[in-house]
């Protein structure tokens, strides 16, 4: 049976959890709610509209994040981009979380520094944290004292509730950067990193770029010997692995948004519609037609 997905965003979310919105477009969770209630179809991949923190604060659960799996519980953080699929795998009743989405507007001028890089990259390097208790508790605090400023200024776009958010990236960021580099350091050995930047890589061009060769170049390394890191780290052909989330992409577009089928092929760089639906077909089975029309 095919997936369909559902989307992960304000809007919807607003119909069935609390959210308190500020005029900027900054959208939090008052108070953790319980996950499994507000499952709307268990084990379906979700699409990611907007920049989204969430805070795990009790419970455990396995998602898979685009084409990598993780565990979350207690003192987890998770961080999605736009255009990422999730997908909860398994969950226990106990988990509880808080969230909070805003868009790239809201972050637009955020002055981080070149060595912190992009919010993007990084995120898509390490979409999950499990942090200290200290470390924790100051990420509770601050994402607290931004829920109460966005109930505050709700009615008002003011720069308090903007600036608040910013501190909280900060934080983010900084705690993922000095993750990175211990983990890198202490554990990560050079087949595993290759894999993980590949991973990185793959989210940002899957949309344009479905060879090896690019990949590989993008790497500094052979075509041959990225091919036979990657079968042995994830036991799969990397090709595949281009073409799965290439599919998955194409699915979210096809379920979740309201463009052509020659909207959708060139957004995938795909030569024409034909070469596109051919492709499409091969690989699911149907037509995109036919899938969007499940």
């Amino acid at each position: 049976m095919e997936q369909s997905f559902n989307v992960l965003s304000t809007a919807i979310l607003q119909q069935d959890i609390e959210l308190v919105s500020d005029k900027n477009g900054i959208s939090i969770s008052p108070e953790a709610f319980v996950m499994k209630e507000h499952l709307n179809t268990p084990n379906a991949p979700y699409f990611i509209e907007e920049i989204t923190l969430i805070i795990v604060r009790s419970g455990k659960a396995r998602i898979r994040i685009n084409l990598n799996e993780f565990s979350v519980s207690k003192n987890t953080i998770v961080i999605l981009t736009p255009n990422c699929i999730i997908e909860m795998l398994e969950y226990n009743e106990k988990i509880e979380a808080d969230i909070l989405l805003f868009n790239y507007d809201v972050v637009a001028d955020l002055p981080l520094t070149k060595e912190l890089g992009s919010l993007v990259e990084i995120f898509n390097d390490s979409p999950t944290l499990v942090l200290r208790d200290d470390d924790f508790r100051e990420i509770s605090d601050m994402y607290a004292v931004l829920a109460y400023h966005c109930n505050k200024q709700k009615l008002l776009k003011s720069e308090v509730t903007k600036n608040i958010l910013y501190a909280l990236c900060y934080l983010v960021v900084d705690l993922y950067r000095q993750e990175k580099i211990t983990t890198e350091v202490s554990f990560a050995s050079h087949p595993e990193t290759l894999y993980q930047n590949f991973s990185s890589l793959l989210f940002l061009h899957y949309k344009k770029e479905r060879s090896i060769t690019f990949y590989s170049d993008k790497l500094h390394v052979t075509p041959k010997y990225f091919s036979k890191v990657v079968k042995n780290v994830s036991k799969r052909n990397a090709s595949d692995l281009i073409d799965e989330m290439v599919i998955m992409g194409i699915k979210a577009s096809l379920k979740c948004t309201d463009q052509s089928v020659l909207q959708i092929s060139e957004e995938f760089n795909f030569p024409n519609p034909s070469f596109f639906g051919t492709f499409f077909k091969k690989k699911t089975g149907f037509t995109p037609l036919g899938y969007r029309n499940l």
